[in-house]
């Protein structure tokens, strides 16, 4: 597929793997025909770099995360613009769907993620925690949860209920650049530039914090003790 005038940063298949979203560096996002290969929108309302772009789960809707701290809406038939959210204060590095369709997660520079209502456009939450920019995002199958990971390199687990903070990851050298869940939700994938890909099992354990008591979300390397990642 040619078209786009510099480099393409990120691609997304339509649900139907009927159509492909593309983001690029030429600030174009593009819609494509999957089987003939040909362009058949152009989103062009970017303002520098288009970093990520995701298909809404029914197909019906594009996201695309831009450096002007802009995340555009469209119409995936006809690329038409239908909202933009407003909130980051640097450039959006990637951009997510719940598998419900009801919320995008967003993560931006600025070291946070926002948590916005798909339909009404609206900010639900800001998640604090990282110490560097943010580069990728992803929710739980289940929509409960979402995963970020970071320049820090650090992977964070957060409740998509509350914004609070489930659990950490650590155990990578170098910045994180994937995080997702696998889709029973029982394992994370994590992948870095440090040459590594890790798969951690999720697991509840309940042990002894500071006081005494407290719950946490335990996050393990398959294989190895939970201690080695335990935060």
């Amino acid at each position: 597929m040619v078209g786009h005038e510099s480099n393409v940063f990120d691609c997304a298949f339509s649900p139907d793997s009927r159509f492909l979203a593309t983001a690029s560096r030429d600030s174009d996002a593009r819609i494509w025909d999957a089987n003939s290969g040909e362009c058949l929108v152009e989103m062009k309302d970017h303002k520098g770099s288009v970093w990520a772009c995701a298909y809404s789960p029914d197909g019906e809707m594009i996201a695309t995360a831009g450096e002007d701290k802009l995340v555009h809406l469209w119409n995936a038939k006809t690329g038409e613009r239908t909202g933009t959210l407003y909130g980051h204060r640097e450039a959006v590095l990637a951009v997510a769907f719940s598998s419900d369709g009801e919320k995008i997660v967003t993560a931006s520079k600025d070291k946070t993620l926002k948590l916005w209502n798909a339909k009404r456009k609206r900010k639900l939450a800001t998640f604090c925690g990282h110490e560097n920019s943010v580069g990728t995002c992803s929710f739980s199958p289940d929509c409960s949860k979402i995963l970020s990971g970071g320049e820090d390199n650090v992977v964070i687990e957060w409740s998509a209920l509350n914004a609070k903070r489930l659990a950490t990851i650590r155990g990578h050298d170098a910045p994180i650049k994937g995080c997702c869940y696998s889709a029973d939700g029982r394992r994370i994938i994590t992948a870095s530039t440090d040459s590594m890909v890790v798969m951690w099992d999720s697991i509840v354990s309940e042990f002894a914090v500071g006081d005494g008591s407290g719950i946490l979300y335990a996050l393990r390397p398959v294989g190895d003790d939970i201690s080695d990642a335990l935060e």
